[in-house]
């Protein structure tokens, strides 16, 4: 059970009541001498005249000693309370004694080491906070930085950590130059578009996020993922935000999407590829004319069981770059690989395509070498033209294929429409 505490002023109370009776103690011990030791039975004026002084002389000094005491308690106990509400000084003219005078004026010292202690200890955790801030900052995949735009329009861009070390050709520049330096290799292609999505962004007030691919000074690739968080100080637009390296989620998007696209030995569009692009060019609603060209190597099976397939590889890899050379500058051209030796080539125009055509059975009349090997490559060529010949993709490849068909019946080696 919890013991309960004496009030302070009343425990001033009882203290002050023990000091007042010392007097009249003194003076009850005084008549018991006389009476026990002088065998004085009897008051005489002298005393009563004794009692009378001692009496007069207890109630004054009860009277100071409250005085005293209340006032002087009193005044500690409200300097005491200003303390708790945060008066972190006690006034010292609240104080008429110097004993008093000196405990105030310690604990104000006291008080004065507490609060120069704590203002220590906030500015220390504030620089710890802002070391670890760009510690952190400096080990992220990318860079923080802060953007503007003036009044004029222009948007200037302040970095405040440079993560991206590997991305400089030269590491060795002060932060200004890896700026300007970044900012130079930023695609040419891009960067017009990531002004625009920031003046959007400025807006709006909405934020942005822009995919950027840098080139740098070394002539290598790579790919940042820019944000920002808009926010309106002075009239003026701020951004907040983070340039991150994704260059690994790029390339790994690029992989999967050339292993849905792009064929694995001649580095052409693949069938699916070719039936998108086909079916896209063929379902547009201003019907504009392309042509369309099938390629069947002949004798290539014999060529693949003869010499082996990595001798077949090395046949199809060339012709698919003589189909480059001879196509790819053409209006609207689409290379393919659509089979096992088969091969599709979409341009706008007819006549160029077709003389273009011509002009390839022509050098492939030559023999071609593979590793020291001599080998005649044998083409038939189908030809099938938009919307003339079908206004879909499946009746386009149709008349394309019954032309190639109708080229190998007729020997081979050259263009049927």
């Amino acid at each position: 059970m919890a013991k309960k505490k004496i009030p302070l002023k009343k425990f001033t109370l009882l203290f002050i009541s023990f000091l007042s009776c010392i007097p009249a103690v003194l003076v009850f011990v005084w008549f018991q001498i006389k009476i026990n030791v002088f065998a004085q039975n009897e008051y005489t004026l002298s005393d009563v005249f004794v009692i009378m002084i001692i009496l007069s002389l207890n109630i004054l000094l009860a009277k100071r000693l409250a005085n005293f005491l209340g006032l002087t308690i009193q005044s500690f106990i409200d300097a005491v309370s200003d303390i708790s509400q945060r008066h972190h000084k006690i006034p010292l003219d609240k104080f008429n004694t110097l004993e008093f005078h000196q405990l105030a004026s310690s604990f104000n010292s006291l008080s004065d080491q507490v609060e120069k202690q704590k203002r220590q200890l906030k500015r220390q955790q504030e620089h710890d906070k802002t070391l670890l801030l760009q510690r952190v900052a400096d080990n992220l995949p990318g860079m923080i930085f802060q953007s503007k735009q003036t009044s004029s329009g222009s948007i200037l861009t302040y970095f405040l950590s440079f993560g991206l070390e590997h991305i400089y050709a030269n590491a060795d520049k002060n932060q200004e130059q890896r700026v300007h330096e970044l900012i130079d290799s930023f695609s040419l292609r891009d960067f017009p578009e990531l002004l625009k999505t920031m003046r959007i962004s400025a807006q709006t007030m909405q934020p942005y996020h822009f995919d950027i691919e840098v080139n740098n000074l070394k002539q290598e690739t790579y790919w940042l993922s820019i944000s920002g968080q808009p926010s309106l100080k002075n009239d003026e637009v701020h951004w907040d935000g983070v340039a991150l390296d994704i260059t690994q989620r790029k390339n790994h998007e690029k992989k999967m999407w050339q292993q849905a696209h792009i064929d694995a030995i001649t580095q052409l569009n693949n069938r699916s590829s070719f039936n998108k692009t086909l079916s896209k060019l063929c379902s547009s609603e201003t019907e504009k004319a392309f042509s369309l060209l099938f390629f069947d190597l002949d004798n290539f099976k014999h060529i693949n069981d003869r010499y082996g397939h990595h001798i077949g590889d090395q046949v199809l890899i060339s012709f698919s770059q003589q189909l480059i050379e001879a196509f790819s500058h053409l209006e609207m051209s689409f290379l393919a690989r659509v089979g096992g030796d088969e091969f599709c080539v979409i341009a706008r125009h007819k006549i160029e395509l077709t003389k273009q055509a011509e002009s390839l059975l022509t050098k492939l009349s030559l023999p071609l070498e593979v590793q020291g090997i001599k080998l005649y490559i044998q083409v038939s060529v189908g030809l099938a033209n938009y919307p003339e010949n079908g206004h879909s993709a499946e009746s386009i490849l149709h008349k394309a294929d019954i032309a190639m068909y109708s080229s190998k019946d007729a020997g081979g080696h050259q263009l049927r429409q």
